[in-house]
């Protein structure tokens, strides 16, 4: 597919996302695992900004905070390690996490009723992590979805809102005062164009909150993996785990806590933003005129 090799033609700037010495890490840590590290950062990313989200404010200035949970979908073909980013990042050192702290942290029923007593037992914590993710927005866009999860919904938990519920034909109403779910979807991009398609034309706004990002895959033989697994050694952070439960611990243990960026990372992200901004008008202009 043209779209495909257009999207792998496109190269982060690693020495403005990351200090090098964590892109020195993450490649030893990506290649370890037999899966590139423009695979790895994303599922990363998710899996933290799930864990601190409920209760974590990014401020933007003195009277806008923005809510840093994310939805991403990483796109890539059978054979690329999908499965092994999501057990790397998310599945296998989050469900440390739980047994530690006696806390669910993972869903895994994305049925309504099921998010909202999960979200309720954990008061808006949750990480959803789905392989194959074309299939749960194919419910979403399908007709008689039932009791599946929603469109409406999704950008709730996305803006971290509150979420009510009427129990029953009585006047009962529960409420969830935090829904700050992360969710990290995994597809073969042919798979999920045909889906994201019909959800781009919904026109609720959905598919400007996921983030997809179609990486280049680049398979290593078993002697270039085990050359990485032992490099890895020689660092003081082999896994996530420990990781992944200092960020918990720093986020959950009382208030609310607000992050504010660098002056550096603001400004970058202020020149990001004006581009952004000057491709939106220019779309405007030419719906309109």
């Amino acid at each position: 597919m043209d779209i495909v090799r257009e999207l792998h033609a496109i190269e982060l700037p690693w020495d403005e996302v990351l200090p090098m010495f964590l892109v020195q890490w993450l490649n030893v840590f990506a290649k370890a695992h037999n899966v590139v590290k423009e695979i790895m950062l994303p599922a990363i990313l998710i899996a933290v900004s799930g864990l601190i989200a409920p209760k974590a404010r990014l401020r933007m200035s003195a009277i806008e905070e923005e809510p840093v949970n994310l939805f991403t979908t990483v796109l890539a073909p059978h054979g690329a390690g999908k499965s092994a980013a999501l057990h790397a990042t998310v599945e296998n050192p989050i469900i440390g996490l739980e047994e530690s702290t006696e806390t669910p942290i993972l869903g895994e029923d994305f049925t309504r009723s099921g998010v909202f007593n999960y979200l309720k037992s954990t008061d808006g914590l949750g990480v959803f992590a789905k392989d194959e993710v074309h299939v749960i927005i194919s419910s979403m866009v399908g007709k008689g979805a039932g009791k599946d999860m929603d469109k409406d919904l999704l950008i709730k938990f996305f803006d971290n809102a509150q979420w009510t519920v009427n129990k029953g034909n009585s006047a009962k109403r529960e409420r969830i005062s935090r829904t700050g779910m992360a969710f990290f979807g995994l597809s073969q991009p042919e798979s999920f164009f045909s889906v994201y398609e019909k959800l781009a034309k919904q026109g609720n706004g959905l598919v400007d909150r996921i983030l997809c990002c179609c990486p280049k895959p680049v398979r290593l033989t078993r002697t270039e993996v085990n050359t990485k697994v032992r490099e890895l050694q020689q660092y003081a952070v082999k896994s996530l785990d420990t990781v992944y439960e200092f960020i918990y611990h720093r986020h959950n243990a009382g208030e609310q806590v607000v992050h504010s960026l660098s002056e550096e990372a603001f400004a970058f992200f202020i020149a990001k933003e004006e581009e952004l901004v000057e491709e939106q008008n220019k779309i405007i202009l030419w719906v309109f005129i």
